[in-house]
Order: structure tokens, then C-alpha cells, then sequence
């Protein structure tokens, strides 16, 4: 045997241990890819349905300010004899 050819023969079980080594690596980098896109797509999930919730809510509050200040200057553009009349108008 030629001496390239016997150095390559004692070469390819490194070569042969180098490739599993990789592929082991490779296969456990998708695996930790896969549970990192489902974590990132249920945090989306909630963030988004959270976010969703309290934009109701701001424009629950937006309209609830809105009805208050209405009322108040309902009442303040009233006279004072007027107050009485103008307050059981808003309780109804």
C-alpha cells in the first residue's frame, strides 16, 4: 500500500467520529429550535390576547370619562336653581 493510501485509512474513523459528532449537534440544535418557536408562538398568543383586553378596557375608560364629563358640564352650565332639576335628569 502506498503511503497516502494507509494515511488516509487511519484518518477516516476521526473523520467518521468528527461527522457523528456534528450531526448530533445539528439534530439537537432543531430540536431546541422547534420547542423555542413554540415557546415564542405562545408568548405571542397571550401577549397578543392581552394586549387585546386592555384596549377594551382603555376604551371602556375613555368612554366612561367621556359620559362623566358630559355630565359634569351639564350640571355646571346650569344655574343654581336649575342644579335640582338638572340632577334628577341625570339619575333617570
Amino acid at each position: 500500500m502506498t503511503e497516502p493510501l494507509i494515511g488516509a485509512l487511519v484518518q477516516v474513523p476521526f473523520v467518521l467520529v468528527m461527522l457523528y459528532l456534528v450531526h448530533r449537534f445539528l439534530s439537537y440544535l432543531d430540536e431546541r429550535n422547534h420547542e423555542w418557536q413554540a415557546f415564542l408562538s405562545t408568548t405571542h398568543e397571550s401577549l397578543t390576547a392581552r394586549i387585546i383586553d386592555l384596549t377594551q378596557a382603555v376604551e371602556r375608560l375613555h368612554q366612561l370619562l367621556l359620559r362623566h364629563d358630559a355630565r359634569y358640564l351639564y350640571l355646571m352650565a346650569s344655574t343654581p336653581s336649575d342644579l335640582a332639576e338638572r340632577e334628577a335628569d341625570l339619575k333617570r
